[in-house]
């Protein structure tokens, strides 16, 4: 769930576990979630997308976190956090819980803004991919194998890259989806 506060911007995402939640309960986001992630700096907009599945085949669902106004080196570039699911998960910032940082290569590219980041396994060979889109770029990239990936990946770097052309901004890669085609 993203959460925008006028005071700081950082954003919020919320977990919230199956087993604490009841049929008709009425929750308050910062009382009642069992883990609470934060944007690292103030205007990153962290939660501005959600996606996830099971990047590392453990069984657990992973989490895809987009803050389209995080920096990484360039402003406004925009990062996506892929943060592992586990039996258990603490209250941080975004950043410091993350195993993976995708992040744009230019400013304002607003990376991860919107669109759903997506998990599927798109090049058939039974492990994990990782689409993730920027619209301002108008591209979307694919990383294969995600989970051997780690630290800082800047997208220049996706094993495929889909981008628009033509005159224009088409906004290509402001929505995502995927399926079995």
């Amino acid at each position: 769930q993203y959460y925008y506060s006028t005071s700081v911007d950082h954003g919020y995402a919320y977990l919230f576990l199956s087993s604490g939640i009841t049929s008709g309960g009425d929750y308050d986001l910062q009382d009642d979630a069992d883990t609470i992630w934060s944007g690292a700096d103030s205007e990153d907009h962290l939660g501005h997308s959600v996606g996830g599945g099971d990047v590392d085949g453990d069984g657990y669902a992973d989490l895809l976190l987009g803050a389209a106004y995080a920096d990484q080196g360039q402003t406004n570039s925009g990062s996506v956090y892929l943060i592992y699911g586990s039996a258990s998960a603490s209250s941080a910032t975004a950043d410091s819980a993350a195993s993976v940082t995708f992040y744009g290569e230019s400013s304002e590219d607003y990376l991860g803004a919107y669109a759903s980041n997506i998990v599927g396994d798109f090049d058939d060979d039974g492990s994990a991919d990782v689409a993730v889109s920027s619209y301002t770029a108008e591209s979307v990239y694919v990383f294969y194998g995600a989970s051997s990936l780690s630290g800082k990946v800047r997208v220049d770097t996706a094993d495929v890259i889909i981008s628009a052309s033509g005159a224009g901004p088409s906004f290509f890669g402001y929505t995502l989806d995927s399926g079995d085609l």
